[in-house]
């Protein structure tokens, strides 16, 4: 999110697991770097291994996983229930030294958040939504869990706070808006009839057009960032560089192409917009001191 480069890419079957992905992309990863993953990446062994290679992680705990704390060399089970209950709305408590699932895997701490009724209000229409899809309808115990927010990490506290942990973790929203432009401008998800090698030939020409742009969009948001404190909108960007990714790929010089004429036109036209009250993603880097 920092550079703007490209880590892995790699094309795989539609049923692979997420979670499996993760632990073998491990490679990929730091020490001192910061990975912050959603529930579909979850896994206790990644979690590991990122704790190993002194890396830090920002993950929810999943619903079926079980919590334990230790006391008096005792294992007891975390009763989160009884602890959410005594929660107002809004209201977060932290602990240290937990540990989860049958490996008891040690998580230095755990972020309890109950959740504002906006906020369940929005969750649940979501949950709906997703339980109508499916054509299932979720456990008592996991719709119970979803009035919370919980969030694991080994980020030191004397470094982030419980709040900054929440606005970190904010943060990976910016890969599902992502991925979203990706499908809306790339048309990733429509492909007609064709023999396989097309297709081959079509999908990784469209992920190559997808780099490239990613990567001069992510320079032309550094440069306006730190000219004119202007923010860039990626969707509304994307858009505009659609129409030009075929004359970054074919021209064998860059000196042929008029880029600060695309960034005129990035600042005149993308420019993001502003909700009364929300953040942005570069104002929460900004305001925790990262960027």
């Amino acid at each position: 999110m920092l550079s703007g480069a490209c880590l892995q890419l790699c094309v795989q079957s539609a049923n692979d697991s997420d979670a499996r992905f993760a632990y073998h992309a491990q490679h990929t990863i730091l020490p001192n770097d910061l990975c912050i993953r959603d529930l579909g990446f979850f896994s206790v062994a990644a979690l590991a291994e990122i704790d190993a290679r002194g890396t830090y992680s920002i993950t929810r705990l999943r619903s079926d996983m079980k919590v334990y704390i230790k006391e008096n060399g005792q294992w007891k089970e975390w009763d989160w229930e009884s602890l959410g209950n005594q929660l107002e709305e809004g209201e977060s408590v932290e602990m240290e030294h937990v540990y989860i699932g049958h490996e008891r895997l040690y998580i230095p701490r755990l972020i309890f958040r109950r959740l504002t009724a906006e906020e369940w209000q929005k969750r649940m229409a979501y949950v709906r939504k997703k339980e109508k899809r499916k054509g299932k309808a979720l456990a008592r115990q996991t719709l119970e869990q979803k009035k919370y927010h919980i969030l694991l990490t080994n980020l030191p506290q004397e470094s982030f706070d419980g709040q900054q942990v929440y606005e970190l973790y904010s943060l990976r929203w910016q890969i599902e808006l992502l991925l979203k432009a990706w499908k809306s401008v790339f048309d990733l998800e429509k492909v007609k009839e064709m023999k396989k090698e097309r297709f081959e030939c079509h999908l990784y020409g469209t992920l190559i057009a997808i780099l490239v742009t990613q990567t001069f969009l992510f320079q032309a948001r550094m440069y306006w960032h730190q000219k004119e404190d202007i923010q860039i909108s990626e969707r509304k960007a994307l858009d505009l560089l659609q129409s030009y990714w075929h004359q970054l790929l074919l021209r064998s010089h860059m000196a042929e192409i008029n880029l600060f004429s695309l960034l005129s036109l990035l600042r005149k036209h993308a420019k993001k917009g502003r909700r009364k009250g929300e953040e942005t993603a570069s104002d929460i880097l900004t305001k925790l001191e990262i960027w």
